[in-house]
């Protein structure tokens, strides 16, 4: 919470007061949750590094429910993956003007309920960058305005599997300088699944959403619902939804409720 006092200890009574001193402590599936403050960037303006499996950022802009958390709560009386623990309000904003707002380097991890605005590179940015087999990776009621790119999902390296894809449910993808939503697999690697739904992408200058596999990759089973990109083109009338698959490589993908 960057309105708390500064020395705090991440706890809900004494919060630390920038994302910084929240990754500097934070291991293997903790949760870094992040409350509105102020509604400035002040102490998240140098983005965040996701690189532990099973790590969740949460902002204040959804509800905090063991479900969003992937835990388990069965056997527990009165309590559900679908009660309540922290709830929805307006998101906190994230920024880093000289990189990525939010990058997403470990498997099983979840990104909800913020808003990245202004990021010179990119707002989300999930990428294999180690080459190891990924199962989930999950991104969910976000808004991305006025950053380079907007979610940026990237899969590469050999036998790269990743099941259940990126799932981007969130709002206003909105971007300055290139695409809105966009999803690649090079190098052989592939994306076996991934859900794209309730997603906006206006106004961007290239792509709304752009899905890309190359190098003798694929992407399999790409659902997309609900999703809307108009407006497309500022920078050079490029497409508001492309599809691109060369070098032996595939793309399988459904579309329903959209608007192009």
């Amino acid at each position: 919470n960057n309105t708390a006092a500064g020395g705090g200890n991440g706890s809900h009574e004494t919060p630390f007061n920038t994302l910084a001193a929240a990754v500097a402590v934070a291991g293997t599936n903790d949760v870094i949750y992040v409350h509105r403050g102020d509604g400035t960037t002040t102490g998240q303006n140098a983005g965040i590094l996701i690189n532990d499996v099973g790590q969740k950022f949460v902002g204040s802009g959804v509800a905090l429910t063991p479900a969003l958390l992937d835990l388990n709560v069965s056997g527990l009386t009165g309590f559900t993956s679908n009660s309540t623990l922290i709830a929805a309000g307006t998101a906190p904003i994230i920024t880093h003007t000289g990189g990525t707002g939010v990058r997403v380097t470990a498997d099983r991890t979840v990104v909800s309920g913020i808003t990245v605005q202004g990021a010179t590179n990119y707002g989300i940015h999930i990428d294999n960058s180690s080459g190891t087999v990924w199962d989930t990776a999950k991104i969910s009621n976000v808004t991305t305005n006025g950053n380079s790119y907007g979610i940026h999902v990237e899969m590469f390296g050999a036998g790269l599997v990743m099941n259940n894809g990126s799932r981007s449910c969130g709002a206003n993808n909105k971007n300055v300088a290139s695409a809105g939503l966009r999803i690649q697999t090079f190098n052989n690697s592939t994306i076996n699944a991934a859900t794209i739904s309730n997603v906006t992408a206006n106004d961007n200058d290239q792509r709304g959403l752009y899905i890309f596999s190359h190098q003798t990759s694929s992407i399999n089973n790409v659902s997309i619902s609900n999703f809307s990109a108009t407006n497309t083109g500022g920078g050079g009338g490029q497409e508001g939804f492309f599809v691109w698959a060369e070098d032996d490589s595939s793309v399988a993908f459904s579309v329903e409720n959209s608007t192009i």
